[in-house]
């Protein structure tokens, strides 16, 4: 199979499971459905990224996109450029970084789906930022 083949097959692959997840809501928990929709599109762009600029050119891409938007992420933390001022809050659970920008994880976070239609659900949380 070629690599031009491969990528329509990931195409079809794509369609039938956003078709399948769209006529049959909570058949894949939101979690999983979200986590599947992005490695279908994470594994087109790389093979199709090696396809056209071969495999060391698109993962240089990817390491310097990975680079460049969290510092802009963090930098628009602590000073508002260049998306403005924002903060995190209390929405998505415990976030890795603190208020000075640090990503050091310190709290740790387990969630767990009792069923599709609750979503997600606090387990535990384990708090590392006075050590162990």
């Amino acid at each position: 199979m070629t690599r031009s083949n491969a990528l329509w097959a990931m195409c079809l692959l794509f369609a039938l499971y956003t078709l399948g997840t769209g006529l049959f809501p909570g058949t894949v928990p939101g979690g999983i459905d979200g986590l599947a929709l992005t490695a279908f599109l994470v594994v087109f762009a790389l093979v199709h990224g090696a396809e056209r600029y071969g495999w060391r050119g698109i993962l240089v891409f990817v390491v310097i996109c990975l680079l460049v938007s969290n510092a802009s992420e963090n930098l628009s933390i602590l000073t508002g450029f260049p998306f403005g001022r924002y903060y995190y809050t209390g929405v998505l659970g415990h976030t890795s970084f603190d208020t000075l920008g640090d990503t050091t994880n310190k709290v740790i976070t387990v969630y767990t789906v009792k069923d599709a239609t609750t979503g997600w659900e606090v387990t535990k949380t384990v708090d590392l930022s006075h050590g162990l």
